[in-house]
């Protein structure tokens, strides 16, 4: 309605890419869940999902962080030639992605314990800051404004989420880490849509500091990954 069909169907087409950090996403979901849930407990519920958030956040911001970095490579393989500047909208979807699977683990928890009405006001708040920010963005910046204001309101939604579940399980994570990390992936974003000087040099070094934050994580996720293939390999 406000940018055209062309434009819809330009940022239809830059959806593709983030559906490969969904897949991923699912693949470390249903690893996870196979070899954690032997050891979950009543009783250690807090350290359980605490332990499982911290693995699971960690999982979806390296890979959204590779996913950045070789974004134009996708693109140039993934989408038509008439569809290539579509890649310019995918970091800001693809970091969307990541708040949108956090939000999902934590509404699962308080779906858990049948707090449904919890989950659907963060999803109220987080639709009517969307069409809100839709409003604002879209006539100034056409689509990239529809990309940043779904990044926006699903960071909402998650950071709702994440005060809602207190009242259920304490999730015991490093939020000053998380948002240094939210932050390196934003800048990271920026640095390769508005194609800066050395932005393949300071997008790979946001891969590295990432990783170096999220070591001890990294390690668990290849060791249950890792676990999981011996274990269909027998």
């Amino acid at each position: 309605l406000l940018c055209g069909v062309s434009v819809n169907g330009v940022y239809g087409v830059a959806y593709k890419i983030p559906a490969i950090l969904t897949v991923f996403q699912r693949i470390f979901a249903q690893s996870w869940q196979m070899s954690a849930t032997k050891s979950y407990k009543e009783d250690e519920s807090g350290d359980f999902f605490s332990g499982m958030f911290k693995s699971y956040q960690a999982f979806m911001v390296i890979g959204c962080s590779l996913l950045i970095l070789f974004v134009r490579a996708i693109a140039g393989f993934m989408l038509q030639k008439d569809f290539f500047e579509a890649w310019r909208f995918v970091p800001p979807l693809l970091i969307s992605v990541v708040f949108g699977a956090l939000t999902g683990f934590i509404g699962s928890i308080c779906l858990a314990h049948k707090d449904s009405k919890a989950m659907g006001i963060s999803t109220f708040l987080g639709a009517f800051i969307n069409i809100l920010l839709n409003l604002l963005l879209i006539p100034k910046y056409s689509a990239m404004g529809a990309a940043i204001a779904t990044g926006i309101s699903y960071y909402t939604m998650f950071a709702m989420s994440l005060f809602i579940v207190k009242k259920h399980v304490v999730i015991k994570h490093s939020s000053l880490k998380d948002h240094l990390a939210y932050l390196l992936l934003v800048t990271e974003a920026v640095v390769m849509i508005r194609e800066l000087p050395f932005m393949y040099i300071v997008s790979g070094m946001t891969v590295l500091i990432l990783l170096f934050c999220y070591l001890g994580e990294f390690k668990k996720i290849l060791e249950v990954i890792t676990g999981r293939f011996k274990r269909q390999g027998n």
